[in-house]
């Protein structure tokens, strides 16, 4: 209930333009969640309990898709929808408005958005190799995995926040503002990526992690496979296609 008041902080602020008062909001509600989500999973592996006659079923957080699993892909899937509504906005302005895209505002080169999506795959990789590792264990995930994760997400957000700084400020023009949005979109996710990895490390600690109890791993996995493809779809359309086009022409 905590967690659900803080998100509505943050959005009836933002609607009515008290961006300060989101970002509290926003950050309350991140810190309820994270605290909820603590008091969630097993400490210990279980064996499977009785569910009538001669069935024996796990229990909820030791199986691969658990309601958190399913939570996490029904919020991707609106996640991912609003995010087409940017890019939809970018292409529109594109197609309708003139001299889209101006030239000096795109002219960042191609070092900070290879950069930004090498780090990006670079954490998912450690995502995946950190799965990998726990299955093959008993005794949770290898920390240094998922410490490799959290610095390389923070470099992708850090690459993110160095492009749109090279940028004009968003009220100069209507590419500025969609590019910015585009890119702060993606920094925010990486940077939601980075806790959950750092989440994953504590929970590790904790106890909470082992083959048979993953879903912390498997939750993050999916939000940085996620963040990755949106990564590489913006900077495709931001810097790769203008770039292309302006070859071709």
């Amino acid at each position: 209930m905590i967690t659900a008041a803080c998100l509505a902080v943050f959005f009836v602020s933002f609607l009515l333009g008290f961006y300060w008062l989101s970002a509290v909001g926003a950050v309350a509600a991140l810190g309820m969640a994270l605290r909820w989500a603590w008091t969630t999973g097993l400490d210990r592996d279980w064996p499977d309990q009785p569910a009538g006659g001669e069935l024996e079923l796990p229990l909820h957080p030791q199986v691969d898709e658990a309601p958190g699993w399913w939570g996490m892909l029904a919020g991707l899937l609106c996640n991912g929808t609003f995010y087409i509504t940017a890019l939809f906005g970018y292409l529109y302005l594109w197609a309708v408005a003139p001299g889209w895209p101006p030239e000096s505002f795109i002219d960042t080169g191609l070092a900070l958005p290879l950069g930004t999506a090498l780090a990006m795959m670079l954490a998912l990789a450690a995502f995946h190799h950190a799965l990998l590792k726990n299955r093959q264990s008993a005794g949770g995930v290898e920390a240094g995995l998922m410490v490799s994760a959290v610095l390389s997400l923070l470099a992708a957000a850090g690459l993110f926040a160095q492009i749109v700084s090279g940028l004009p400020a968003p009220s100069s023009h209507a590419y500025v503002a969609v590019t910015t949005f585009i890119l702060g979109y993606c920094a925010v996710h990486a940077l939601l990526a980075a806790v959950m990895a750092t989440y994953a490390v504590l929970r590790n600690r904790a106890g909470f992690v082992s083959a048979r109890r993953s879903l912390d791993l498997r939750l993050g996995r999916i939000w940085t496979g996620y963040t990755l493809a949106v990564t590489l779809i913006s900077l495709a359309l931001i810097h790769g296609l203008p770039a292309l086009l302006g070859a071709g022409s």
